[in-house]
């Protein structure tokens, strides 16, 4: 991904996007850059992080995709310790900027 990038951007593959969307939903604007050559994987859509969202520019979920995603958590074996994130926390706490550090580390390590 790095060979691909530009500088002062992050360039991320379509997994980690979709971990992004799916662990800080309406948190960070995204970008697609379209399909890339990617030394050793061949042709991926990737995505650029453009940053986090304000309040101001988060919308709210629709109802239908809210009612999706407590039928999904419900579905798991041990649902209670799964741990809800606030699309609505004005400043991301360190614990949740570690954990995103974490995803796009593992996922840079497995598509880099």
């Amino acid at each position: 991904m790095e060979s691909n990038g530009e500088a002062s951007l992050i360039h991320m593959s379509e997994i980690a996007h979709s971990l992004l969307s799916d662990h800080f939903l309406y948190q960070y604007e995204t970008n697609s850059r379209g399909e890339v050559i990617i030394k050793g994987k061949g042709v991926m859509e990737t995505f650029w992080l453009l940053g986090r969202l304000s309040m101001s520019n988060r919308s709210t979920p629709p109802v239908a995709e809210v009612k999706n995603m407590c039928k999904k958590r419900s579905s798991f074996p041990d649902h209670e310790n799964i741990r809800s994130v606030s699309p609505y926390s004005e400043i991301a706490s360190d614990s949740e900027d570690e954990e995103m550090r974490r995803i796009m580390r593992r996922e840079m390590m497995r598509v880099g």
